[in-house]
């Protein structure tokens, strides 16, 4: 008991400190909110509504509003939306966005297995196939769900979401020249590894088309 106490003792003002860095962090978020809001977890739905159209997005950055989050797609849906597509009253549309940054079909896999049944959808939005040849895409699928699961966890704290926007505005001030796409190579389209991205490619969106089918009969895939 002695030692326990002792071990405590010892790492309890590093605790401490890490639980006031979070508190400031969870401020300091509020205050300078990311561009890009990540997807809160739990990922818990509100009860649905009666006169409620649920529609659901999936895909990369450009469906989680990047370069521009100001004028993305993100905000051009809440805006559409927003005037009322449908210009009867008893129509109410709400919005759940899953775009995140790099994200290949995969990925879209992945969310849909957590949120198309359980979040009692209408209409699943998919734009994908522009980030099939990033290098994450060379996990499996079960692979990547885990490394997934691992990152979501991480980023559940203030303080390790603000420490990834200074590491990642530290790497883009420093390498310019990714951005500019000057790195930037081209796949050999003969090789057996471009084969296997086109086949994983075909049997994702005929997996994403099948869940969609298969999660209620009312919901649509665009």
């Amino acid at each position: 008991m002695r030692i326990l106490a002792k071990s405590l003792a010892a790492i309890a003002p590093s605790l401490l400190f890490l639980i006031a860095l979070e508190l400031v962090c969870q401020w300091w978020e509020k205050r300078d909110p990311p561009s890009i809001e990540l997807p809160q977890l739990p990922l818990e739905f509100a009860a649905k509504k009666p006169d409620e159209i649920r529609l659901l997005f999936y895909g990369g950055s450009t469906v989680a509003g990047q370069p521009l989050p100001e004028l993305g797609f993100r905000k051009q849906m809440q805006y559409y939306f927003s005037r009322g597509v449908d210009a009867r009253a008893d129509r109410h549309f709400t919005l759940a966005n899953f775009g995140m940054v790099s994200a290949s079909s995969t990925y879209v896999i992945y969310r849909m297995e957590q949120t198309l049944r359980k979040s009692e959808g209408d209409v699943a939005v998919v734009m994908t196939a522009h980030n099939e040849f990033l290098s994450n895409t060379d996990l499996v699928r079960d692979e990547y769900a885990q490394l997934l699961a691992i990152r979501e966890q991480f980023f559940r704290f203030a303080l390790l979401r603000r420490a990834q926007r200074y590491v990642n505005r530290y790497y883009l001030a420093r390498r310019p020249e990714f951005v500019q796409g000057r790195e930037l190579q081209p796949f050999d389209r003969t090789s057996e590894r471009f084969r296997q991205r086109i086949e994983l490619f075909r049997d994702n969106i005929e997996t994403i088309v099948d869940m969609t089918r298969r999660s209620e009969e009312h919901t649509s895939e665009l």
